[in-house]
């Protein structure tokens, strides 16, 4: 059974005719409301989007096309939401994590992510925030890998360690989007 079959129940309930139609006629409002007042709306119409930054579009809370930018980009201000997602490489700091040991030994593990968007309709469309989920990924991902070495392989494989962790990281944004 799917939404629209259960939505179709409910009293009031609108099919995507009748969404269509709406959007329509509300894009149409907007255009003639901008025409309208040219000069002031020729301002809020037009937004310069930076080189390390992409622009998301919703219009009507639909995602409108993919990403746009950089440069300068035309949206409709009562119905079009911008979203300006960073592209740039990020370093993230991870706090100091207690750190239990396959062999029970306590340790104090710090780290730093590297971390860019790829993807910035994905990322925007299917996390809410995306820095926060990354530094979570990053400090589940160090603490679980971790806790299934010893103490002395801790200290003598670091880089085999390191080379593992972007590994198994890679492997886990992949299968968030």
């Amino acid at each position: 059974m799917n939404v629209a079959s259960v939505g179709a129940r409910y009293k009031g309930f609108e099919d995507s005719d009748s969404s269509d139609l709406a959007a329509t006629f509300f894009l149409c409002v907007s255009v003639i409301a901008i025409i309208l007042t040219f000069p002031l709306t020729l301002w809020l119409c037009f937004q310069i989007v930076p080189e390390y930054k992409r622009a998301v579009v919703f219009r009507l809370g639909r995602l409108k096309t993919g990403q746009s930018g950089p440069g300068l980009i035309f949206f409709v201000p009562c119905i079009d939401a911008v979203i300006l997602v960073d592209v740039r490489t990020v370093a993230l700091d991870v706090p100091p994590l207690q750190i239990l040991t396959k062999d029970c030994v306590t340790i104090s593990v710090d780290a730093v992510v590297f971390y860019h968007v790829e993807n910035p309709v994905m990322s925007v469309v299917n996390v809410y925030n995306s820095v926060m989920s990354t530094g979570l990924l990053s400090q589940t991902m160090l603490r679980t890998f971790l806790g299934k070495k010893t103490m002395s392989e801790i200290l003598t494989d670091r880089e085999h360690i390191a080379e593992a962790m972007q590994v198994i990281n890679r492997v886990w944004v992949l299968q968030l989007y």
